[in-house]
C-alpha cells in the first residue's frame, strides 16, 4: 500500500500497488466521503476522475501525487528483497587489535549495493555524529574480513538504489580493545550439554573460571544396544518375523521378516498325536538366529461302529442278540445304555457271553432293568474293537404277536478324556406263529423234536425246554413216553395222527 499523509491527523491517502515494472509503479484508488455511512464511492466530479481507477506512474510521480507528502509503503504480502547483512561480532562485541571480523551481505535483488563501514574513536560512547567513513566497498554479495589495526568503535551499514529510490541502512556496532588479554586458562569439569543418542553424537562443555571462556567437545554415538530378539511365527503367510528394540532409545527398533518350511518327524494316527517341525530360513541380519520349533499334530478323528443282530423265536423261548463292535483306534472304556425294545412282547434278563478273545479285562455289567438297562466295560490296555461284545438275553413273551420287534440302545467310546464319534445298528427278534410239537422251538416238527422231547423225559434237569406247548401230547394227563410215541408217530404221518396242543 503507497500511503501519504494529510492536513492534520485524523485523514490521509493510500492507494494499492497493483504492480511494480522497472521505473513504473501501477495503483489503483478511490476516495470514500465521510458524511454518509457506509461511505458510498466518491462521485464528486474531479475525484472521480482524478481519484478512481488504476495509474501508472514514476516514483517521483508518486511521491508527488498527493500535496500533504508521501509517507512510504505498508507491505501487506511478498516484502520486496533487500539486502541482508550480518557481522561476526566477536566475544560480546569486543575484539582487540589483530583480530579478524567477518562481514557478510546477500543481495538477491539485481540493484547494486555499496558496503560502508564507519569508525569512532577510543573513548567514551560515541553517538551517530562521532561516526566518520572508514572504508567504502561496492560489495553487491559477498564476505568481507577487516583485519583491526586500531582500537575504536566501528559500524556498518549499506546503501542501495532501488525502484529508483536510495535506501540506507545502519546497523551493528563493535569495539576494538588496544589490549591483548592473556589468560592462563582454569578449566572447570566437563558437563555434558547434550546426551549422545544411539545414532546422533552429543557434546560436552568446559568453561574457564578467569575469563569465562568455553571449550566445547563432540561426544561419538552411543551406538544401539539391542535386546533380546522376539520372533513371531504366523502360520497364514508361513513367515517368521523377528524383532529386536534398542535399550537405549525404545523408538528405535529392527526388523525382519523370512519364511519357514516344515517338516514331519511323526505322523499322527487314530490313537496318539503326530509332531511336526519348523525351521525358519536364515536372517541376514546377524542379530537375529535361525528359529526352529516342533508343533503337535492331532490324532486323526477315528469312530466306533456298534451294530445288533437279528435273531427269532417263538413263546416263551430265550433268544440272545449279540452286540458286535469295530474301530479305527484304540479304545479303553466303552458305555452302553438307553435300551429299548417292546416291552409287551419281550423280557429282557441280562448282558452275557462277553467276548473273551476281545477284551483283556471285563469289569462287569449293571442296571439291568428294562428300557434303562446299561452296561459299562473297560480294559487294562486299550484295544481296537473287531467283533462281538457281549450278548442281550431276552425271553419271548407267551402272546407275543408274531413279526419282527425292533431292539436299539447307545453306545459310547473313550480313549482316556478322548469321546469318539460311534454309529449304531439295530437288531430284530422275530416272534414266529406258535407250532404244535415243535420241541426245538425250529419252526417245524422233525425228529429232532422227538429225540429232544425224549432227552427231557429221561434227563429233564439237563435238557430243559423252552417249548410254549404242553408236553402232554396225548392228552392222558401225564407226560411220559407215550408222548414220545405219540409225536415220532405225528412227525411221520400228520394227516394220519395227531397230537394234543
Amino acid at each position: 500500500m503507497a500511503v501519504w499523509g494529510g492536513t492534520g491527523d485524523d485523514y490521509g491517502h493510500v492507494a494499492y500497488v497493483e504492480d511494480v515494472n522497472g521505473d513504473v509503479i501501477t495503483i489503483s484508488e478511490a476516495n470514500y466521503t465521510w458524511e454518509n455511512p457506509p461511505y458510498p464511492c466518491y462521485d464528486v466530479e474531479v475525484g472521480a476522475s482524478f481519484y478512481n481507477g488504476t495509474k501508472d506512474l514514476d516514483m517521483n510521480s508518486l511521491i508527488n501525487r498527493y500535496p500533504y507528502g508521501f509517507l512510504g509503503f505498508i507491505y501487506l504480502y511478498e516484502i520486496p528483497a533487500f539486502p541482508q547483512a550480518a557481522v561476526d561480532r566477536g566475544k560480546d562485541g569486543v575484539y582487540f587489535i589483530g583480530e579478524d571480523c567477518r562481514i557478510s551481505l546477500e543481495n538477491d535483488t539485481a540493484d547494486d549495493c555499496t558496503l560502508y563501514i564507519y569508525r569512532a574513536p577510543e573513548g567514551d560512547e560515541p553517538g551517530d555524529s562521532d561516526y566518520t567513513p572508514y572504508l567504502t566497498l561496492d560489495l553487491s554479495s559477498g564476505e568481507y574480513t577487516l583485519t583491526h589495526t586500531e582500537p575504536g568503535y566501528y559500524c556498518c551499514g549499506y546503501e542501495i538504489n532501488k525502484y529508483g529510490y536510495v535506501y540506507q541502512s545502519l546497523w551493528t556496532q563493535w569495539r576494538v580493545s588496544p589490549e591483548i588479554p592473556v589468560c592462563i586458562h582454569k578449566w572447570g569439569q566437563w558437563g555434558i550439554t547434550k546426551i549422545p543418542g544411539c545414532e546422533e553424537p552429543g557434546y560436552r562443555m568446559r568453561e574457564c573460571s578467569e575469563c569465562g571462556e568455553r571449550e566445547f567437545e563432540t561426544i561419538s554415538p552411543s551406538g544401539h544396544r539391542w535386546g533380546e530378539p522376539a520372533y513371531q511365527w504366523n502360520e497364514h503367510d508361513m513367515t517368521v518375523t523377528a524383532t529386536s528394540t534398542c535399550r537405549y532409545d525404545i523408538s528405535h527398533i529392527v526388523t525382519e521378516t523370512v519364511g519357514y518350511t516344515s517338516e514331519i518327524i511323526r505322523d499322527a494316527d487314530y490313537d496318539t498325536p503326530g509332531m511336526m517341525r519348523l525351521t525358519s530360513y536364515g536372517f541376514s541380519d546377524p542379530l537375529f538366529t535361525v528359529q526352529t520349533k516342533e508343533e503337535e499334530i492331532p490324532p486323526l478323528e477315528g469312530a466306533a461302529r456298534f451294530s445288533l443282530s437279528d435273531v427269532s423265536g417263538t413263546w416263551g423261548r430265550q433268544v440272545s442278540v449279540y452286540l458286535s463292535a469295530s474301530s479305527d483306534m484304540k479304545v479303553s472304556d466303552i458305555s452302553l445304555g438307553e435300551l429299548q425294545f417292546d416291552t409287551v412282547a419281550l423280557e429282557f434278563l441280562g448282558f452275557a457271553e462277553f467276548g473273551d478273545t476281545v477284551f483283556q479285562s471285563v469289569q462287569g455289567a449293571s442296571g439291568f432293568s428294562g428300557e434303562n438297562a446299561s452296561a459299562e466295560i473297560s480294559f487294562e490296555d486299550p484295544v481296537k474293537l473287531d467283533g462281538i461284545l457281549c450278548a442281550l438275553v431276552f425271553r419271548i413273551k407267551d402272546g407275543s404277536a408274531s413279526g419282527d420287534h425292533a431292539v436299539a440302545m447307545t453306545a459310547q467310546a473313550m480313549a482316556g478324556d478322548r469321546t469318539f464319534d460311534t454309529y449304531f445298528s439295530s437288531g430284530n427278534i422275530t416272534v414266529t406263529d406258535f407250532v404244535p410239537g415243535d420241541i426245538d422251538c425250529d419252526g417245524s416238527v422233525s425228529i429232532n423234536d422227538v429225540i429232544a422231547l425224549l432227552q427231557h423225559m429221561i434227563f429233564p434237569d439237563v435238557y430243559m425246554l423252552n417249548y410254549a406247548g404242553t408236553t402232554d401230547l396225548n392228552n392222558d394227563g401225564g407226560s411220559d413216553i407215550n408222548d414220545v410215541v405219540a409225536l415220532l408217530q405225528y412227525s411221520i404221518f400228520p394227516e394220519i395222527y395227531d397230537i394234543f396242543s
